[in-house]
């Protein structure tokens, strides 16, 4: 008998995640395992954390994850009595990512840090843009622009 390897990978095919948010199936995310994981926090600082975290200039890589850690809070606040503290963020966060891996589509990236200065020219003239998140923010500066000009 020959021994032939079998074409293919030996580790099985990884399901494809939605590049579009609007195309992930909240249904699937396992809500006990983030709870489990908040119980033994007080609600009220671990809220707290948690936007502290999502408002952190080096934490937007990971702000879809925060954002449904903190809406998990406050939609069933966790009745235990730890307060929360930075060091159990790293821990937060493996939940998160474990009960809703398609998050991982959502974290692909690291938004500009909005401390950082961002010009754009329109009309001849070099504008400070906010570095946020936003997709075409610098396209809403030129719509402005033009509307304005039309109002004169």
């Amino acid at each position: 008998m020959s021994r032939r390897r079998k074409r293919g990978s030996r580790h099985p095919a990884q399901p494809r995640l939605p590049s579009d948010p609007r195309r992930i199936d909240w249904q699937t995310v396992d809500w006990p395992r983030i709870d489990r994981c908040l119980a033994r926090f007080d609600a009220h600082p671990l809220a707290l954390l948690l936007v502290a975290a999502a408002d952190s200039p080096g934490a937007g890589h990971r702000q879809p994850s925060l954002i449904v850690l903190w809406l998990r809070c406050l939609a069933a606040p966790p009745a235990g009595a730890i307060i929360a503290s930075a060091s159990d963020l790293p821990r937060l966060l493996s939940a998160a990512r474990g009960a809703a891996p398609q998050l991982r589509a959502l974290e692909d990236c690291c938004p500009a840090d909005p401390r950082l200065l961002v010009r754009f020219p329109v009309a001849g003239q070099r504008f400070r843009v906010h570095p946020g998140v936003m997709v075409q923010s610098v396209a809403g500066t030129a719509y402005g622009d033009r509307h304005r000009r039309s109002d004169r």
